[in-house]
């Protein structure tokens, strides 16, 4: 149908193979969807129809596949962000499949993964990020491809009919909607019912048959579009609170009775509740209006972004949040130095007594104090001062357990500014890991890492990739010092191996073990200019493979750590009856030693989970939240691991879709 000519009651239509033809109409019915004839014809008829047309604000694809093992048949499954941007249907059909549609919002595009025209592209990343369930990869993969982005939309008017026109309105054309509360059929097949029982109550009477559709189906489909529309909003966060808001109260409602708290609107809309009568009790609870102003002012936002009507301004708070982190490092790492040299006086400076590095430096006082013996080849007087900090650890349970624990966080630590100083593009004080261990020596890593390294990660980071040997090397490193760790508290404090131990662990030698990597240069691309595309790829590729490499590195991290962390609490239930006795060991009533060890592992972890939230803060508060399961160090470095993981994958698709696009150009 072409369009309606009301003077003649009669409309023009026009068929397949060509023909045309009027058609005269004693009573018109449009059921001719969104985008219908019949209801133009009351807009170019009637001054008062208030009719607007407009999308869904999502585009969504729809692939048909055989019904997935893991799913019950005809079960319908909802899979809000299913992955990164997307929400997902899944609706039962005849044959043992299942019609699954995937959509994301306009102001949250889909990953460029799934814009991609190949198919090995598209069954890569499904395969990495939905964990829904198992799917049949390469055959969706394939429809997905081969259809364009579908979108829907939904409808509003004010009436149905036309008395004037004698006709009316029902289906898609009078309320299409959103499919998201699955009543756009039944609503339609309610109109029809209404229809039917209208013309016997009036026995057809035209007259008063079809404004009594309108008054009677008119507030049912507004109410549905509404629903659908507004029901679900476009703010995560403020969707998080419509869950937890339907979840408390239909479960207030079915405990203490609908008479003391109205059951869930969203809950009796399948039971058979009428629209208008939800619509109006989500606007008593103020779900609706609540939900429709954030709906409304995001919509309007990206129309004014994508008309150009509004200009982006990149947002400060990245860069704010990597100043703050850093600046409360520096703090971190400068109260850390003052509180451990004031809890460690007593051990440098005992009462009465000669300073301990005084005895340290003459070999006649030395002789006569008494204290521990050392190797002064390891390192001077300075490694005397560690052997005897070492010597007072070893002797006594909390000793074993503090540094433990601090081990357990200098794992992912090492791992992490080894590697970042080999990442393309660092610079500054981030390129000098030696510098650091040195300085770490002499001040103690919980002063170094916050104090030095956080604020110069925050200024000179690099942004390449990192050599997959250097993201090796980094865990392979701290491979000497938990051995040390092992001997030193597993040999005879007697022993002359111990005294090497000791001398090992705290001199200069594991602190210069990174000018190794000065033979593993940061990664570099030498590509002819005119294969530029083929360079951007090789750089994806690069950072891939740095990335996954440096993920494997923190998950090797964080099981070493977490060993240490069981073994440690092990330990401890020997030794300590409650987790409050071990508290009192560790700080109300340490030595000076267990103390410093104390401060270095709590101020360690604040920098870890400080370099963490400059970047992702929900990174951070899980790292925190996980520490009493996992231990603080395994914590971290799971968190590291993951955002490797997650950039590895980010990679991946880049390269594959430069590739893919070079390869088209090549054979065109």
């Amino acid at each position: 149908m072409m369009f309606v000519d009301p003077d003649a009651r009669r409309i023009f239509v026009r068929r397949e193979e060509g023909a045309e033809r009027y058609l005269h109409y004693d009573l018109l019915i449009g059921a001719d969807g969104i985008r219908s004839a019949v209801r133009a014809g009351l807009v170019a008829n009637h001054r008062d129809f208030d009719c607007s047309v407009s999308d869904i604000f999502a585009r969504f694809k729809s692939v048909h596949i055989a019904l997935p093992p893991a799913l019950a048949a005809n079960t319908v499954v909802v899979m809000p962000q299913c992955m990164p941007g997307i929400n997902s249907i899944g609706l039962p059909e005849t044959g043992g499949k299942i019609n699954i549609s995937m959509g994301y919002l306009l102001s949250k595009p889909c990953d460029e993964a799934l814009r991609s025209t190949d198919a090995t592209i598209v069954a890569t990343f499904l395969q990495a990020r939905f964990k829904a369930f198992e799917l049949p990869w390469d055959e969706f993969a394939r429809q997905w491809v081969g259809q364009a982005w579908s979108q829907t939309g939904q409808v509003h008017c004010n009436f149905y009919h036309s008395s004037k026109l004698q006709l009316l309105i029902m289906g898609d054309a009078a309320h299409a909607t959103s499919p998201s509360i699955g009543m756009g059929m039944n609503t339609a097949l309610a109109d029809a019912a209404a229809l039917d029982e209208l013309l016997d109550a009036h026995a057809d009477a035209l007259d008063q048959v079809l404004p009594a559709f309108s008054e009677a189906r008119v507030k049912e489909g507004n109410a549905l579009t509404d629903i659908a529309y507004y029901a679900y909003p476009l703010s995560p966060a403020q969707g998080m609170r419509v869950i937890l808001s339907q979840l408390a109260r239909g479960f207030l409602s079915k405990h203490l009775g609908p008479s003391l708290v109205a059951p869930e609107p969203m809950n009796e809309i399948p039971l058979g509740a009428k629209l208008s009568d939800m619509y109006a009790e989500l606007t008593r609870i103020g779900r609706l209006p609540a939900v429709r102003a954030v709906n409304d002012a995001t919509r309007r936002h990206h129309f004014e972004l994508h008309t150009g009507m509004v200009k982006v301004r990149p947002s400060q708070l990245p860069a704010v949040l990597g100043a703050a982190c850093a600046l409360a490092g520096l703090a971190a790492g400068v109260a850390a130095l003052m509180a451990t040299q004031a809890v460690s006086k007593p051990l440098m400076e005992p009462p009465g007594d000669t300073p301990l590095l005084e005895v340290c430096s003459d070999p006649h006082k030395f002789a006569a104090s008494g204290l521990h013996a050392f190797e002064p080849m390891l390192g001077g007087s300075f490694v005397c001062l560690i052997t005897q900090f070492l010597h007072t650890l070893v002797l006594e349970p909390a000793g074993l357990l503090s540094w433990g624990l601090t081990i357990g966080l200098a794992i992912p630590t090492s791992v992490l500014w080894n590697a970042e100083a080999g990442r393309t593009g660092a610079s500054g004080l981030v390129r000098w890991p030696t510098l650091l261990g040195l300085l770490g020596q002499f001040f103690g890593i919980s002063v170094v890492f916050p104090a030095l390294w956080l604020p110069a990660a925050w200024y000179g980071k690099g942004d390449g990739a990192v050599s997959p040997a250097r993201a090796y090397a980094s865990i392979a490193l701290v491979a000497p010092f938990i051995s040390l760790t092992v001997a030193l508290f597993a040999l005879d404090p007697t022993s002359r191996a111990w005294t090497v131990c000791a001398g090992l662990l705290g001199g200069p030698a594991i602190a210069l073990l990174p000018l190794l990597f000065n033979i593993i240069s940061a990664p570099a691309v030498a590509v002819a200019f005119d294969e530029f595309p083929s360079a951007r790829a090789l750089v994806a590729k690069q950072a891939a493979a740095g990335a996954k490499a440096l993920g494997h590195a923190y998950a090797f991290a964080g099981v070493l750590a977490f060993t240490g962390y069981a073994t440690n609490c092990y330990l401890a239930s020997l030794s300590y009856a409650s987790l409050g006795a071990a508290r009192t060991a560790l700080w109300a009533e340490a030595t000076p030693a267990v103390a410093f060890m104390t401060i270095d592992t709590g101020v360690l972890f604040l920098g870890l989970l400080l370099h963490l939230a400059s970047t992702a803060p929900a990174e951070a508060v899980a790292a925190l939240a996980a520490s009493p399961l996992l231990g603080p160090g395994a914590a971290c470095a799971l968190l590291l691991h993951r955002r490797e993981t997650r950039q590895h994958a980010e990679a991946s698709t880049e390269a594959n879709k430069l590739v893919t696009a070079h390869a088209g150009k090549k054979q065109l």
